[in-house]
């Protein structure tokens, strides 16, 4: 607009850079993975003059899931430029309505310099057969704890539309499922 084109810090200064990142996603085994994260490697100049490096960033985490009950925790380490936090968390099925949809509750802490919150929220996850579709209704509140004065905290909400969920869909009965390997095309004998 016209306020930027007369303005010399939008007009004669700019700056650019480029920074490359890693990470690594791994199952450990069918219920443990690991992942990790560096990001800024080459620590790029961003300054409009003189130097300003982005600092190097790791982070680093792992998750366990459980399938009865449906359940997940989680624990990720961050470290960046002197600044360290840990956040630790977890997510379990409260109520499950067959196929139809699941009612998850979240919770978790996160501590590091100077730094504290805790974090709780709600989800439903969804499936709507007759369109084939699925989703999920998600709440989350977190509270700033030992770092900010005054906060209510900060609620988050957010709505997904995805193909329908297969963790809510109703497992096969086994005896069917034997029935169906031995007889694949389903003919009577």
């Amino acid at each position: 607009n016209d306020w930027t084109t007369y303005n010399p810090y939008f007009t004669a200064l700019s700056a650019s850079a480029f920074s490359f990142g890693l990470s690594l996603f791994m199952p450990v085994t069918k219920s443990l993975s690991f992942g990790f994260f560096v990001d800024d490697i080459n620590q790029p100049n961003i300054a409009i003059s003189g130097e300003e490096k982005l600092p190097l960033t790791l982070r680093t985490g792992i998750s366990y899931h459980m399938t009865n009950p449906v359940s997940m925790a989680g624990a990720e380490f961050y470290y960046r430029n002197n600044f360290w936090k840990v956040h630790i968390g977890g997510e379990g099925t409260v109520l499950k309505t067959s196929d139809f949809g699941a009612l998850d509750f979240r919770g978790g802490i996160g501590m590091g310099d100077g730094y504290f919150n805790i974090t709780a929220g709600l989800g439903y996850k969804f499936n709507i057969p007759v369109i084939n579709i699925g989703g999920e209704f998600d709440y989350g509140f977190l509270l700033p704890l030992g770092f900010a004065s005054g906060s209510a905290g900060t609620h988050k909400f957010a709505i997904t539309i995805r193909d329908i969920f297969k963790e809510l869909k109703t497992q096969v009965n086994p005896s069917e499922e034997l029935k169906t390997q031995s007889n694949p095309e389903g003919n009577t004998q």
